[in-house]
């Protein structure tokens, strides 16, 4: 039942069917109608304008007019209309139901019980339809926003390709020249300069070394996204033998020793995860103890979540429980220039990589006792790089 009073307008210009449904909306216990009448269709029309009632009951002969004529008068979002009859015809039915009507009933077989189930499950068909357009309505609406943030989006990549070139090409040539120019004064006019001109020259030097450093890692950086690459079949195992190749002079330099086996097959940009694990074993070298050689333990694992499960584990510094989600910003680091090179790109980087991948990153450390980088990679990614 519905749990409120139910307002009825009857369209009826017969006084008898007036008492008629009066008299049958009175003998239903479980509900409470309010039922207003109006005898023409012109008075008819203005009330159903006035969209105050929750059912119409509409007769089918009004005079000159008929209740088919109403019907394709009024607003169609409008509260549900039953056409009502003094004689069944089948016809009359069908053509009510395609002019809008939410139904047909005979009069003369008319009773209180069955009058009731009508109206209400109008009602309840005319909210869940209301439901239903208001939810398509939506759906549409997120659609249309869906394309238009996917066709910013791709002026946005266009854009950030654009800034890539000039990154690599314009922004790079200035700081060429301050560096050339900057050791052409040191090496020809060195007789002439002081010692605190040097260091100047130095600082100026060091400034463009890191400064190309910053803009090269950040071109890196913007291309995870715009890269146009699609997946592919890698061997992790053989890939791990590229970044340790890529990496031998600081791995022979530290004495590090990398453990790996087992590591699995992978739908994956082969490009990025190499990128992704060298900057891990890069880190795991830099952040070492002193006088303990690094010992770098890469694993991984099956999930219930059809991932794999990767962990990069160190012997190294370790990391600060509060600094655990900042390390994963870019440009954000946790030491001086002169402590530890690098411009604060490389775990931003790799959590771009994972995110990729349909996969997250996360860290577990303990101070002076090492790190572990955990990450996962989807073993069925559906998107492209």
């Amino acid at each position: 039942m519905i749990d409120r009073l139910i307002k009825v307008l009857l369209v009826e210009d017969d006084e008898d069917d007036y008492v008629l449904i009066r008299d049958l909306l009175n003998e239903v216990r479980e509900q409470q109608f309010q039922l207003n009448w109006v005898t023409t269709f012109e008075d008819a029309r203005q009330t159903i304008q006035q969209q105050q009632h929750d059912i119409y009951l509409v007769d089918y002969r009004l005079g000159e007019h008929d209740g088919l004529e109403l019907l394709q008068s009024i607003d169609q979002n409008t509260s549900p209309v039953i056409i009502l009859s003094g004689q069944g015809d089948r016809e009359l039915d069908i053509t009510a139901l395609r002019s809008g009507a939410a139904d047909y009933l005979d009069k003369t077989d008319l009773h209180s019980s069955l009058l009731e189930h009508y109206i209400r499950a109008s009602i309840e068909r005319n909210q869940a339809l209301r439901a239903l357009q208001e939810s398509e309505q939506k759906y549409r609406q997120l659609f249309e926003r869906e394309t238009q943030l996917r066709q910013e989006l791709s002026r946005s990549n266009t854009e950030l390709q654009d800034f890539a070139y000039i990154a690599s090409h314009d922004l790079q040539e200035p700081l060429r020249a301050i560096s050339g120019y900057t050791k052409l004064l040191q090496s020809e006019y060195a007789s002439q300069l002081d010692s605190t001109a040097h260091e100047y020259m130095n600082f100026a030097i060091e400034g463009t070394r890191r400064m190309r450093g910053l803009i090269e890692d950040l071109l890196t950086y913007s291309r995870v996204s715009t890269s146009e690459r699609t997946f592919s079949m890698v061997d992790c195992d053989r890939l791990i033998e590229e970044v340790i190749s890529n990496l031998q002079i600081p791995i022979e330099e530290s004495q590090a020793k990398i453990i790996y086996r087992g590591l699995p097959n992978l739908m994956a940009d082969r490009t990025q995860l190499v990128q992704l694990f060298q900057n891990l074993l890069s880190n795991a070298l830099k952040f070492r103890c002193q006088d303990i050689p690094p010992q770098i333990l890469i694993q991984a694992e099956p999930t219930a979540e059809e991932s794999w499960l990767f962990r990069v584990t160190d012997n190294g510094i370790g990391i600060k429980t509060e600094y655990y989600d900042r390390i994963f910003k870019i440009f954000k680091r946790l030491h001086t220039h002169q402590e530890y090179a690098g411009t604060g790109v490389g775990l931003a980087l790799c959590r771009k990589i994972v995110e990729r991948h349909g996969g997250k990153i996360w860290v577990e450390s303990k101070l002076e006792k090492g790190s572990t980088f955990c990450f996962t990679i989807d073993r069925s990614p559906s998107s492209k790089l």
